[in-house]
């Protein structure tokens, strides 16, 4: 019944029949090996997944980052760096599927940066934002206005903050023109809403690839953790 139940989001090894106290016949046993996707084998990869080797010091690094950040109620930023194929990607993965084991609740948000293109320079905060909402990369414009609203309300409390935070989303999705004085102004806005997500629960922002960063969502993130080491 266990292995039924969690199956779609961890890998079994059969640990042949054995015979049990209370048990008329002898029972098929399985070894859990490791978990392989979220709950509900969310995510899960259609490929065979290889065992994480070689960098479970990493990982325990950054789940005792996270557990200290949320114990100290501030931000933390951590950098993974290395070349092509080293595995920061699985790295991610990895803790990705630690963290929906927890029975705590968190915000998990990622985002890529892409290497050319138009409109990249916030594409991965941007990415965060529509996941958020729920909001579909290919979503009319009037139906991704109205998720956004939805996710502003609902994590914005305050009328005067929402006002300020929506048309500021709006822009940084592609939905609406520039509504803003100054980068910073915008920068204001982005912030305020992640800050009002986490007043309810941890959040996590994971952006992938930063070596195709635009220099001006790196300075957003200095932004953010600057902020909020003075919060």
């Amino acid at each position: 019944t266990t292995k039924r139940a969690s199956e779609a989001a961890v890998a079994y090894q059969d640990a042949g029949t054995h015979e049990l106290k209370g048990k008329a016949e002898p029972v098929p046993l399985y070894r859990a090996l490791r978990v392989v996707a979220g709950r509900g084998g969310l995510l899960k990869s259609e490929r065979l997944e290889a065992p994480f080797v070689g960098r479970d010091r990493e990982l325990r690094l950054v789940k005792d980052v996270f557990h200290a950040s949320t114990e100290d109620r501030s931000a933390h930023l951590v950098q993974v760096t290395g070349i092509a194929g080293l595995g920061k990607s699985r790295l991610a993965w990895e803790f990705f599927k630690y963290m929906d084991g927890l029975q705590s609740g968190y915000f998990w948000h990622r985002g890529r940066c892409l290497a050319y293109g138009q409109a990249v320079t916030y594409f991965a905060l941007g990415e965060m934002v529509r996941g958020r909402a729920g909001i579909l990369e290919a979503e009319d414009r009037d139906s991704a206005l109205a998720k956004l609203q939805a996710a502003v309300d609902l994590y914005v409390p305050d009328a005067e903050d929402r006002r300020f935070v929506f048309p500021r989303l709006a822009h940084l999705i592609g939905l609406e023109e520039r509504t803003a004085p100054d980068k910073q102004d915008l920068f204001a806005g982005w912030r305020l809403f992640f800050e009002r997500v986490a007043e309810q629960s941890p959040v996590l922002m994971v952006f992938e690839d930063m070596q195709w960063a635009d220099p001006s969502l790196l300075e957003f993130i200095t932004y953010l953790m600057e902020w909020s080491r003075s919060y």
